[in-house]
């Protein structure tokens, strides 16, 4: 670390008045171009609070030549898979169209298209297929089988596992 004496502070302001760079007076004196930039402004010797600082003319040229613009990749998500919508089954009102006050254990509970002529609602009657609240025509249009992954309609009971 070098102490600045009168000596080196001398040679450092004729530098400065030559209008050297920071870095071309730290080559000139042996030292870093930090040490010269940290005196010239303790002593106040700083033309509007900066040092000239040398930049190659290459670097310069690199940094006028205009630069490709920022591209953005935009990436949509795939359409979501058209399904077409199944139609609601259309129940015509059958012979043994029942009253909702009417209804009992064993009729189907599938609500027909037409009113009653007090306005509420008719329903099937038909006997119930097999523990469900529908008749066996009914139970058919409301549920369809699912489909396992090869496109086939598969049976609706789990394997067992063991």
């Amino acid at each position: 670390m070098k102490i600045w004496d009168d000596e080196l502070i001398k040679k450092l302001k004729g530098l400065r008045e030559q209008k050297l760079s920071a870095g071309e007076i730290a080559k000139e004196m042996g030292i870093t171009r930090n040490a010269v930039i940290g005196k010239l402004a303790r002593l106040g010797l700083m033309k509007n609070g900066t040092v000239k600082v040398a930049i190659p003319k290459e670097t310069i040229a690199v940094a006028k030549q205009p630069r490709a613009p920022n591209r953005t990749i935009v990436f949509d998500p795939p359409p979501p898979p058209v399904v077409a919508p199944r139609p609601l089954p259309v129940t015509p009102i059958t012979p043994t169209a029942i009253h909702i006050l009417d209804l009992q254990d064993h009729h189907c509970r599938a609500v027909l298209d037409g009113r009653a002529a007090d306005g509420l609602s008719l329903y099937c009657g038909a006997p119930k297929a097999g523990g469900s609240s529908y008749c066996a025509t009914h139970l058919g249009l409301y549920y369809q089988p699912k489909e396992t992954s090869d496109g086939k309609a598969g049976n609706r009971q789990q394997s067992v596992r063991s």
